[in-house]
């Protein structure tokens, strides 16, 4: 072979060479372009746009798992605490209430004073049998209960003693004392079905016990009023108890004993 022939081959096989680089760049080029010119933007869109802010409903703050539990080692979050409203309020701390300071409208009868009342309960009853009274109003009017008059009245949910006027025939200062006095015994009683229920029972045997006896010989009830329930009873011998303790003790002595020991823990009153 001549030098000619042999410069040609070898520019030949470079040429070829070349020829099959260039081709394998190719390929390689259009096989990755593609996948890579795909993921460039969506990648750099994601760094660019800001994430999304989450919209809190109009009753409440950010859901609580955005804010981390604090821990025993870590500091308390600034992030404000969750707002939680309550379905059912809370019951309020009892007070407790005396009337003693809370007589009202008693002038209005011209038979009495407020300061009087007041005079006469401080003097006459324990103190804490007013406790859970809220007031004492007298009313310069009739007072009625389904058409049935009434010369006074306790509220029960409020504990509001009511006195009402009653026939001019009848009305006097005692008699206003009287109904103040059986409607304290009805806040008494209440006092006691709330706080001793051994006592409320004591009391419900001894109403039974006065049916028996009044069927059997017209004995137990103080009045024909106390008959009407255990309730009215009470209050009707609380009552008979402070203004007429020789009548108690003669219709029934049990009951009379009940209040002594029970409830005016010894103190006694003269006829």
């Amino acid at each position: 072979m001549t030098k000619p022939q042999k410069i040609i081959i070898a520019l030949l096989s470079a040429f070829a060479l070349l020829v099959l680089v260039s081709l394998g760049c190719a390929t390689a080029y259009w096989l990755f372009l593609p996948s890579a010119a795909d993921s460039g933007p969506a990648i750099a869109a994601a760094a660019q746009a800001p994430s999304p802010t989450p919209i809190p409903s109009p009753t409440s703050t950010p859901a609580a798992a955005a804010t981390p539990a604090p821990t025993a080692t870590s500091q308390p979050s600034s992030t404000p605490t969750r707002v939680v409203t309550l379905t059912v309020q809370p019951t309020p701390t009892p007070t407790l209430a005396n009337c003693l300071d809370d007589i009202s409208n008693f002038g209005a009868s011209g038979l009495i004073t407020d300061q009087e009342v007041q005079q006469y309960l401080a003097q006459t009853l324990p103190l804490d049998h007013l406790d859970g009274c809220r007031a004492i109003e007298y009313f310069h009017q009739p007072g009625s209960i389904h058409g049935t008059p009434i010369a006074g009245s306790i509220i029960p949910i409020y504990r509001e003693i009511q006195v009402f006027a009653v026939d001019t025939q009848y009305q006097t200062s005692e008699q206003i004392l009287d109904t103040v006095t059986h409607e304290i015994g009805h806040n008494v009683h209440k006092n006691i079905r709330a706080n001793n229920f051994d006592l409320d029972n004591q009391w419900a045997v001894l109403y039974a016990q006065s049916q028996d006896s009044f069927a059997r010989d017209g004995f137990g009830f103080v009045s024909g009023y106390a008959q009407t329930n255990k309730f009215e009873d009470f209050a009707e011998t609380y009552l008979t108890y402070v203004r007429d303790p020789d009548l108690l003790r003669l219709y029934n002595l049990s009951k009379y004993d009940y209040m002594r020991v029970n409830v005016f823990i010894g103190r006694e009153y003269g006829p």
